[in-house]
């Protein structure tokens, strides 16, 4: 198969199709990706989670097509696609949907540092994100401002850039930044 034709394959971003394909044995447990839109690409919420039990002829009075058991205790509806009554859709562990719940998952923490940040350090945050993009800025922007522009560009982030911004946020006080040569050589 060619690179080109590779790279055409929408079928790489798209949820598992047919639930019994997801092979659960007593020594094999497959890690699944869950996310809320049957792309991978369009999903807001991703998690991991690892499959106990698929069990389609299981208690059909509840789940009419059966069951599936993830490790967290949360059950799949294999009929209506739903995980408490939320739809969810099912993806494998590939380096493509790695690559977008890493993502995911990254952004996640930075806003958690984001939201706990004091605004004298959100600001000091927000001071170093312009001077990395180049941006220019007049003045001090609304928090509220400056945080929807934040999240913009991290939507437009590459993983190494999110991986990085990730290091300098949880880099503890006084220490070396992560970009900063060691001064132990």
């Amino acid at each position: 198969m060619a690179i080109k034709d590779k790279y055409c394959d929408q079928n790489r971003f798209r949820n598992v199709e047919n639930l019994d394909s997801l092979f659960v044995t007593r020594t094999h447990k497959p890690r699944v990706i869950i996310g809320d839109a049957p792309d991978i690409r369009t999903c807001m919420r991703l998690y991991q989670d690892r499959i106990v039990h698929n069990w389609p002829s299981q208690w059909h009075s509840r789940y009419p097509d059966g069951y599936i058991s993830f490790a967290s205790g949360r059950k799949y509806d294999r009929k209506r696609l739903r995980i408490n009554g939320q739809e969810a859709f099912i993806f494998p562990i590939t380096e493509v949907t790695e690559i977008f719940w890493e993502k995911s998952s990254t952004k996640e923490r930075i806003i958690a540092k984001l939201q706990a940040a004091s605004d004298k350090d959100f600001r000091a945050i927000f001071d170093v994100f312009c001077e990395r993009a180049g941006r220019q800025y007049k003045g001090w922007w609304s928090r509220d401002s400056a945080e929807q522009y934040l999240l913009s560009q991290l939507e437009a982030m590459g993983l190494q850039e999110l991986r990085d911004w990730t290091a300098l946020l949880e880099c503890p006080a006084g220490s070396p930044s992560p970009e900063s040569p060691s001064k132990a050589a």
